[in-house]
């Protein structure tokens, strides 16, 4: 625990920074996405979590999406409208940069207090950890996909600069899917798993 987490801003390119955002002792800020419209818009992820020697505990109350439209004068924890109620844990984010309306988190979440039987994972439990996706500058949220691999060590999410549709998140393997996550395909078929970082090239 340290009382100097939390998320920080430089106006001075690093020389000075402020603290613009404090959680608690407990909890850090693991992504930040800033809108590519508009630079005073930006989520961040806070992420609670404690990693021992033999143990590792993801998630607790201090994690959640938050969002400013002040350049982090103020913030608004994002709830509602299709995004996990139950407790979280790590969060990634991606802005698509050809419609920064549409956003992406790929969210560790507990499953809900009674899950029902789901068709759709042949019969497992339905969690609420996956990938999500707003059409609406993160009003409301649509689960997109179930998969979300060892979130406590992956949990990148990239778009297209130029397909917002177009939308790649590190699991094992590496997912993409071109409708948003209608039809998901593996990127990784036969290279090794760890894959911790992605960037798309803007012309290719």
């Amino acid at each position: 625990p340290n009382k100097e987490r939390g998320l920080y801003k430089t106006v001075d390119g690093g020389t000075t920074w402020k603290l613009i955002k404090f959680i608690s002792d407990k909890a850090g800020f693991v992504d930040v996405a800033m809108d590519p419209s508009d630079p005073n818009t930006l989520y961040a992820a806070s992420w609670e979590r404690v990693r021992g020697p033999y143990f590792l505990t993801s998630g607790g109350p201090g994690s959640g999406l938050w969002k400013t439209t002040d350049a982090g004068a103020t913030w608004t924890e994002i709830k509602g409208g299709g995004f996990p109620a139950t407790m979280k844990g790590r969060i990634g984010l991606a802005i698509a940069p050809s419609n920064p309306k549409i956003v992406y988190a790929l969210v560790e979440a507990d499953s809900l207090p009674n899950p029902k039987k789901s068709t759709s994972t042949k019969g497992r439990q339905k969690l609420e950890s996956g990938l999500y996706r707003s059409e609406d500058a993160g009003s409301t949220w649509t689960k997109m996909n179930d998969r979300d691999v060892r979130p406590f060590y992956y949990s990148q999410v990239r778009v297209d600069p130029k397909d917002p549709n177009r939308v790649y998140w590190s699991a094992t393997p590496v997912n993409f899917s071109d409708d948003g996550r209608k039809t998901v395909r593996d990127a990784t078929i036969g290279i090794h798993v760890d894959h911790h970082a992605m960037w798309i090239d803007p012309n290719d």
